[in-house]
């Protein structure tokens, strides 16, 4: 797993504080609200840790431990304990029911300790008073362009680069931002070629400016895996050249760094990861 480029105020990964957040349960969960400072996420498991765990430890000290319903309540916050855990390592935003909707709504009305960043409302250019005021030009509105770390600028920059390729179809996707298909039929097959099916998607995460990429191609009608550090498929097992189809123009290792090329410019991270759940919106 690569480094998390959200920032942190230990300088820790994302998603190592945001495990800690659960480790001493509601112990931890009020030490990393107060000392973190920078990153969203990790307050956000943080308050969740501290609400959940902390009315846990109460109602299980009423009914008492040894109770047989106390038991039932002390296993279930261990199986608890050990899923959030799990999913704050894996870099998911883990809502519970209902107390997931109020720890957002707490930390939406609590003041924000991150440093407000850069607004660029619409300019208002007027013009210095002239010795004569007869001469005096009229203030000029003057129109102010997108910010071009705006999430809908990039999106807009990966479609368009992409376009390029007609072997691939881009659409604004219902569970992540982008997603990426190979078009069947799109390159001429030959004759004991294997068809490629390739797939990806691509989420971007406004709030730290961080694009979460995934990859997949489907050969011969088994699925394969692959990432940029994983061994490329060779010519002589199965048709291919790197991760090319034969009779194909596109190395669909390009896709990704096609991807990466658009998205720094534009003052994004670029960030390939292992499970495709972690480039989809939160559940």
């Amino acid at each position: 797993m690569g480094k998390s480029a959200a920032k942190t105020t230990l300088g820790l990964e994302e998603n190592i504080e945001s495990l800690l957040c659960y480790a001493g349960i509601w112990a931890t969960g009020l030490l990393f609200l107060l000392i973190e400072k920078d990153n969203r996420n990790v307050r956000f498991h943080a308050l969740q840790s501290l609400i959940v765990f902390l009315g846990l430890s109460v109602l299980t000290f009423i009914i008492g431990r040894f109770s047989f319903f106390g038991y039932l309540l002390w296993l279930a916050t261990i199986l608890l304990w050990i899923l959030l855990m799990v999913k704050a390592y894996q870099g998911e935003r883990y809502k519970l029911p209902k107390i997931g909707d109020m720890v957002e709504s707490i930390l939406g009305r609590m003041p924000s300790a991150e440093p407000p960043g850069p607004q660029q409302p619409a300019e208002t250019v007027t013009q210095e008073q002239p010795a004569s005021a007869s001469d005096a030009p009229d203030t000029v509105e003057a129109p102010v362009s997108p910010k071009p770390d705006n999430k809908d600028v990039v999106l807009k920059a990966v479609e368009q680069a992409l376009s390029a390729y007609p072997q691939l179809a881009v659409k604004r996707g219902n569970q992540t931002d982008l997603e990426i298909t190979s078009i069947p039929g799109a390159a001429k097959e030959q004759a004991g070629q294997k068809k490629v099916n390739y797939s990806a998607c691509l989420l971007a995460r406004e709030d730290d400016r961080l694009v979460l990429f995934w990859e997949m191609m489907k050969e011969g009608g088994v699925a394969r895996d692959f990432q940029p550090q994983e061994i490329s498929f060779t010519a002589e097992k199965n048709g291919l050249n790197g991760r090319k189809a034969a009779g194909e123009s596109l190395d669909y290792e390009q896709v990704r760094v096609i991807i990466e090329n658009t998205v720094k410019p534009n003052g994004w991270t670029f960030k390939t990861v292992l499970g495709k759940s972690k480039a989809m919106y939160p559940r």
